[in-house]
């Protein structure tokens, strides 16, 4: 099945055609590897597949005028496919997906594979596109990215933290990974403060709002989390850009049966890592079980006592 999706995706004139078609196949393929497949090599093949619907360009004019995407790698059958004019919707669930499946890669290979000093400037080159969702996509990938190297406490300020290249003054003066991760700060800082009002209010404050969160990520290293609020009042806690992204495809995927899942299901219990939390949980309803069942036997008790005093009084006055 993963090897029929991968091969659809791969510019078939016939997907191609049909937007939401391909956002589900994108969707499925990604859900798929990232449930089953545990071979990192496979996990790269599938992040190329990906690429393929990445924006075109490796600049901000590129992107911002232009909604193709990477690869020219179709079949001789499939020339034909206008890849010039692909959605920014198809553009952001790959983006999406792409982050969803790099998260599943161990730091180790991804720093031998040098996946932050190839992928930050073409993400870089996305956060100029015309559609909010591949900005807002490419910022928390960019976010991703950066989260997965080495930290170390801020020169200027010893209470916060910053990302560390192992670079030193002079090197990073004459580093382009230097430059660009400086440059993306920036930029997302900028679109977490826009106020233009060219663009609609809606749009405005679900960027700042989302942008906010990813400048803080990316500038401080300060990890996103997300409450989840139980029916029992408790309260999950999920950190970091991998839980982040992951929510959004389980939520999106189980829809109204997804607290259900998340507290029943092992296999989410996995995903977000919250065994030692649904247990803590457990522990405090238990404790609360008895609780409650101690104090329902002492008033039983309260009235039983309450019952016989008032009997012996009575046996007293007759």
């Amino acid at each position: 099945m993963l090897l029929l999706f991968e091969k659809k995706l791969g510019f078939s004139s016939t997907i191609l055609k049909n937007e939401k078609l391909v956002v589900a196949s994108i969707q499925v393929l990604v859900l798929i590897s990232f449930l089953f497949v545990t071979d990192a090599s496979v996990t790269s093949r599938h992040l190329q597949t990906l690429e393929r619907y990445f924006p075109k360009g490796d600049d901000s004019d590129d992107v911002s005028n232009d909604t193709t995407f990477f690869g020219s790698d179709a079949d001789e059958d499939d020339k034909d496919v206008n890849t010039n004019s692909y959605p920014f919707s198809v553009q952001a669930a790959a983006l999406n997906g792409w982050g969803i499946l790099v998260s599943t890669i161990s730091n180790d290979y991804m720093n031998s594979s040098n996946m932050v000093e190839k992928y930050l400037p073409r993400l870089h080159a996305y956060l100029f596109s015309e559609s909010l969702m591949v900005r807002t996509e490419a910022g928390e990938n960019i976010a991703f990215l950066v989260s997965t190297c080495d930290t170390r406490v801020s020169d200027h300020n010893e209470n916060l933290i910053e990302v560390d290249f192992h670079m030193s003054y002079e090197e990073k003066a004459k580093s382009d990974l230097w430059r660009i991760y400086e440059d993306c700060v920036e930029i997302i800082e900028c679109l977490a403060k826009d106020g233009q009002k060219s663009k609609a209010k809606k749009e405005r404050k679900i960027q700042r709002a989302s942008f906010r969160v990813i400048f803080q990520s990316v500038k401080y290293c300060i990890q996103p989390i997300e409450k989840i609020k139980l029916k029992n009042g408790e309260t999950i806690n999920l950190s970091g850009w991998s839980n982040n992204k992951r929510l959004v495809l389980f939520r999106k995927v189980l829809k109204g049966g997804f607290l259900c899942h998340l507290i029943e299901n092992e296999l989410l219990h996995a995903v977000f890592d919250i065994g030692d939390q649904l247990q803590n949980i457990n522990n405090n309803v238990q404790d609360e079980d008895f609780k409650e069942t101690m104090k329902q036997l002492h008033d039983i008790n309260d009235k039983k006592q309450t019952l016989l005093r008032k009997k012996q009084r009575e046996a007293k006055l007759s």
